[in-house]
């Protein structure tokens, strides 16, 4: 809860790859069932018969420990929150 609020992208120095804010910012929606045990399921997009999603990352209202991009929690889709989002990316 470093900053206590989410913080613009390029505010801290890119990682090793040349990615920015790879966790921490907010939790990351896939479009993956969310599967209690790691399985490699989550690699594929849900068909939609899954009930609970998978999140990833952590966020700016977490602990410093699990803010990493393999980090994985679980919501509904219908569930909105101001550490939730998604990640938009530019070529």
């Amino acid at each position: 809860m470093y900053k206590k609020q989410t913080v613009a992208v390029g505010s801290y120095s890119a990682n090793g790859y040349g990615l920015y804010d790879m966790a921490g910012n907010v939790w990351e929606w896939t479009c993956s069932d969310y599967a209690k045990a790691y399985d490699g399921s989550e690699t594929k997009c849900s068909s939609g018969s899954g009930t609970l999603r998978a999140i990833r990352g952590g966020s700016w209202n977490f602990y410093p420990y699990g803010l990493r991009s393999a980090n994985r929690y679980l919501n509904t889709p219908d569930f909105r929150d101001g550490d939730l989002g998604l990640r938009l990316s530019r070529m």
